[in-house]
C-alpha cells in the first residue's frame, strides 16, 4: 500500500514538472514568434512595399530595395507617427509567465497557476487579435493590403499552452493524492479525544 502511494506521488510529480515545463516552452515560444514574419504585404497597384514581410519587431524581410531594415525606421523617415512592435506586448507577458511557470516545477501554488490562466489568456487575445487584424502601418497601406502572417499564431498556440496549463493545475490534476486513512491512524485519533 505504501509503495502504491509513493508511486502515486512520484507520477504526479513528473507530471506536474512536465506541465511547468510546457509552460515554459509554450512562454518561449510566444516570445520567439516575435522573430517571425508578422505581416506580409499584397498591394495591388505593386506600390510602396508590394511582396514584404514584416516581423513582430520590424524587421522587413522579402525583396527590394526596402528588405533588410526595419519598418519603424522607415516610418520615421516617411515623418509618419507611430511604430511597429507588435511583439513587445507577448514578449513582455512571457517573460512575466515564466515566473510561475517556474515556481510550479518546484511547488503547487494556486497563485502560481492562475498568473498562468490570465496571462495566457492575454497573450491568447492579443495574438489572435492581431492574427485577424494586422494593421495597416501606421496608415501608410490601404485596406486590404496586410495580411497576418504566422508569427501572431504563434504566439496565440502558445498562449493557448499556458492557459490549458494554468487551468489544469487550478482543477488539481497535479495535486498528490491524499494518503486513505488507516485503522492505526483512527485508532490513534480517538485514542487522543480520550
Amino acid at each position: 500500500m505504501p509503495t502504491t502511494r509513493r508511486r502515486r506521488s512520484t507520477s504526479n510529480e513528473r507530471f506536474r514538472i512536465a506541465l511547468a515545463v510546457s509552460a515554459i516552452c509554450a512562454a518561449l515560444l510566444a516570445a520567439a514568434a516575435g522573430f517571425m514574419q508578422w505581416m506580409s504585404i499584397i498591394s495591388p497597384t505593386g506600390e510602396f512595399a508590394d511582396g514584404l514581410t514584416i516581423t513582430g519587431w520590424g524587421l522587413i524581410g522579402g525583396s527590394g530595395e526596402l528588405a533588410g531594415s526595419n519598418i519603424n525606421q522607415v516610418l520615421e523617415e516617411l515623418q509618419q507617427p507611430g511604430s511597429y512592435r507588435q511583439a513587445q506586448l507577448p514578449t513582455v507577458l512571457a517573460a512575466m509567465a515564466l515566473i510561475p511557470a517556474i515556481w510550479l516545477i518546484f511547488k503547487l501554488s494556486r497563485v502560481a497557476a492562475a498568473s498562468l490562466v490570465a496571462v495566457g489568456f492575454l497573450v491568447l487575445l492579443w495574438g489572435g487579435f492581431r492574427g485577424l487584424f494586422p494593421g495597416d502601418l501606421a496608415g501608410i497601406l490601404d485596406p486590404g493590403e496586410a495580411h497576418a502572417a504566422i508569427g501572431p499564431w504563434m504566439v496565440a498556440a502558445g498562449g493557448m499552452e499556458m492557459l490549458i496549463v494554468g487551468v489544469v493545475f487550478l482543477l488539481g490534476a497535479a495535486t498528490p493524492p491524499v494518503p486513505p486513512e488507516t485503522k492505526r491512524s483512527r485508532d490513534t485519533q480517538q485514542h487522543r479525544l480520550r
